[in-house]
C-alpha cells in the first residue's frame, strides 16, 4: 500500500513540477522529459543490477525486441506530449484530458479487437473515471496555459500514446516482472 501511495504522489505531482521548472528555467518541456527519463533509467538500471536481475533485461529484449522498442518510444513520447500539454494548456487540462483519453482508447481498441461491445461493467467504470476526472478539474482553479488548443491536442495525443504503449506491453507484462519491464522499456 505504501508503494502505491508513494507512486501516486510522485505521479500526481509531475505536472506541477514540470510547470514549476518551465517557469523557473529555460528548459523546454521535452528537455525536462528527457532528463526525467534519463535519471529514471539510470536509477532503474542501478536497482536492477543490485537485485541481480540484469539477465531478465537481456531475455525480454531478445524475446520481443520490437515490442520493447515500441513501448519505450511510447513511454518517452507520451511523457513528452504530456509535458508539452502542461506548459501550453495548464496542469489541470493536461492531466484530466490525458488521463481521460487513455481508458477510452483502450476500451475502444479492445472492443474493435474482440468485435464486441464493451460490457456494462467496463462502460460504467470508464464513465465513472471520466466523471471523477471532470469533478476534479471543475474543483481545481482554472489556470489556462498560453496555447490551450495546442495543449489540448498534445494531451489527447499523450493519452492515446499511453494507451497504445500499455496495449503493446500487455503480453510482456504477463511474462516478466514489472521492474524488469519498466527498466527495459526505459533504456
Amino acid at each position: 500500500m505504501f508503494a502505491i501511495t508513494f507512486a501516486a504522489v510522485l505521479w500526481g505531482t509531475t505536472g506541477v513540477a514540470v510547470a514549476y521548472l518551465d517557469d523557473l528555467t529555460s528548459l523546454t518541456a521535452t528537455t525536462i522529459g528527457f532528463y526525467r527519463l534519463l535519471i529514471s533509467a539510470v536509477a532503474l538500471l542501478a536497482v536492477t543490477a543490485v537485485r541481480g536481475r540484469t539477465g531478465g533485461l537481456l531475455r525480454i529484449t531478445r524475446e520481443a525486441p520490437g515490442r520493447v522498442i515500441l513501448t519505450g518510444v511510447g513511454l518517452g513520447a507520451y511523457q513528452a506530449l504530456y509535458f508539452v500539454a502542461v506548459v501550453t494548456a495548464g496542469v489541470g487540462v493536461a492531466t484530466v484530458v490525458s488521463l481521460g483519453v487513455a481508458p477510452v482508447v483502450t476500451t475502444a481498441w479492445e472492443s474493435i479487437r474482440h468485435r464486441r461491445r464493451p460490457g456494462l461493467r467496463t462502460v460504467t467504470t470508464v464513465v465513472a473515471a471520466l466523471v471523477g476526472l471532470a469533478l476534479i478539474s471543475a474543483a481545481a482553479p482554472a489556470q489556462a496555459g498560453p496555447r490551450p488548443l495546442a495543449g489540448l491536442l498534445a494531451a489527447i495525443a499523450s493519452g492515446t500514446v499511453y494507451a497504445i504503449s500499455t496495449l503493446l506491453s500487455r503480453d510482456l507484462s504477463q511474462r516478466t516482472d514489472a521492474m524488469t519491464l519498466t527498466t527495459t522499456t526505459s533504456i
